[in-house]
C-alpha cells in the first residue's frame, strides 16, 4: 500500500480506515494507559504515518475514518486520545462490553459537511468503543455525543476527509448510513 502512493494516477480512488482494536498512541504522548488498553494493540495496524504521508495529502484523496480510523486521523493531526472512557468518567454509554453495541445520538454542527451529508443535525448511531478523542489536533470536531465526547471530525480545507466514531458499515446500519458512503463515492468521482 505504501508503494501505491507513489503511483502516478489516483483518479477515482478513496481511502477508508477502520478497525476494531485499540489505537496505539506513543507513550511519551500520553501516559494514561489503564485497564490493559494496550493488550489488543497492533502496532503494525496503526496507519498514522500513512494518513500523513505526503503523496496522500498532496493528492487530497477522499478519506473516511471509521471508529479507530477517526482516532488514527486525530493522532496523525497532532491530537490525543482518551485511553479508557469509563476511567475518564464517561461510564458505559459508548460500550458496555467488548464486542457489543449500544446506541446513542450524535449532534452535528450546523453547516458542517456531516450535517449536510445526512440532512440533519441529530443522528442515532451505534457505538462500541472505549477510547475516544481527547484533543483533535488540527481536525475540526463537528459531532458530539450527549456526554460531550467528540464523535465526528473533519479535515479543514480537504476535498473530503471525515472521521466518525460509530460503525456505519455494520449490517444493521447500512440503510441509514447510505448517505455517508454515497458522499465518499461521489467525492472519489470528482
Amino acid at each position: 500500500l505504501r508503494e501505491a502512493f507513489d503511483a502516478p494516477a489516483w483518479e477515482g480512488e478513496r481511502l477508508l480506515f477502520s478497525g476494531v482494536t485499540d489505537c496505539y498512541q506513543p507513550v511519551e504522548a500520553q501516559l494514561q494507559l489503564t485497564r490493559g488498553c494496550l493488550e489488543a494493540c497492533r502496532d503494525y495496524r496503526n496507519p498514522v504515518g500513512l494518513v500523513t504521508k505526503a503523496p496522500l495529502v498532496e493528492r487530497d484523496l477522499p478519506l473516511l475514518g471509521i471508529c479507530r480510523g477517526l482516532q488514527v486521523m486525530a493522532i496523525a493531526h497532532g491530537g490525543t486520545l482518551i485511553q479508557d472512557l469509563p476511567d475518564a468518567g464517561y461510564g458505559l454509554a459508548h460500550r458496555v462490553k467488548p464486542g457489543t453495541f449500544t446506541e446513542h445520538d450524535v449532534t452535528f454542527a450546523e453547516g458542517s459537511r456531516i450535517a449536510g451529508i445526512y440532512g440533519t443535525t441529530t443522528l442515532s448511531t451505534n457505538s462500541s468503543h472505549h477510547q475516544g478523542i481527547d484533543d483533535p489536533g488540527t481536525l475540526v470536531p463537528t459531532g458530539w455525543s450527549q456526554d460531550g465526547l467528540i464523535e465526528v471530525c473533519e479535515v479543514p480545507n480537504a476535498h473530503f476527509a471525515v472521521g466518525v466514531q460509530w460503525h456505519p458499515e455494520h449490517p444493521d446500519r447500512r440503510a441509514a448510513e447510505l448517505p455517508l458512503f454515497r458522499a465518499l463515492m461521489d467525492a472519489a468521482a470528482i
